[in-house]
């Protein structure tokens, strides 16, 4: 017997613990035994097999495929999660950045293993809520899963937490505060394209950055 509860959850939600129910379609299990959503939609219960799933709901149609590049915000952090709002595609052609804003919404599902080229203790030292990401699509469906692992991606825009200053990457791991010189600790992405493409991306922000 299956039931479908009618709460919607969110990538990264609490379904249950291994102990209730285990990962069925939608779901993972966390690093301390909770099951969580990986997608946006509805919760279902297989009694039967003891199965927690997440039927996913439908969302704007896209071309992503693996290899793509994307841009968005930070919306969540998990201890094992970072989980985006995703707005467009980035594709640098020659000297040209090409930005292709979709049509909705889709979101990013960075997992610790692919943050960053080493092992990633603490999660916040790397994203932080608001954070502009420039991330490499590894996944075929929506919601995507993402890697930044390598150097040119991660972080390119973010707000200083100490005067609300714009932070831009200075070095790998570091953001500087352009106002007060603050650093903070972010997996920075070394990409000469970043400002430019914050920039280009600057209507999609609630205030105009440059």
């Amino acid at each position: 017997m299956v039931r479908e509860e009618k709460s919607t959850v969110t990538p990264g939600d609490e379904i249950s613990v291994i102990e209730e129910y285990s990962p069925g379609d939608g779901v993972y299990e966390d690093e301390k035994g909770f099951v969580r959503s990986l997608y946006t939609g509805k919760v279902a219960y297989d009694f039967v097999n003891r199965l927690a799933n997440v039927k996913a709901a439908k969302k704007p149609s896209t071309s992503l495929e693996p290899g793509d590049q994307v841009v968005g915000f930070v919306s969540h952090l998990r201890n094992d999660l970072v989980i985006l709002d995703l707005y467009a595609k980035v594709k640098v052609r020659g000297r040209w950045v090409v930005i292709n804003e979709f049509s909705g919404t889709l979101t990013g599902l960075l997992f610790i293993s692919n943050i960053a080229d080493e092992h990633v203790h603490d999660i916040n030292d790397y994203y932080s809520p608001g954070d502009l990401v420039i991330a490499q699509v590894i996944g075929s469906y929506n919601p995507y899963h993402l890697s930044t692992k390598k150097p040119y991606l991660g972080v390119i825009f973010s707000i200083c937490p100490y005067c609300g200053g714009i932070m831009r990457p200075k070095e790998d791991r570091t953001m500087v505060c352009q106002s007060c010189g603050a650093r903070v600790k972010r997996k920075a992405a070394l990409n000469k394209y970043s400002i430019e493409i914050a920039s280009r991306l600057r209507k999609v922000l609630a205030f105009n950055v440059y």
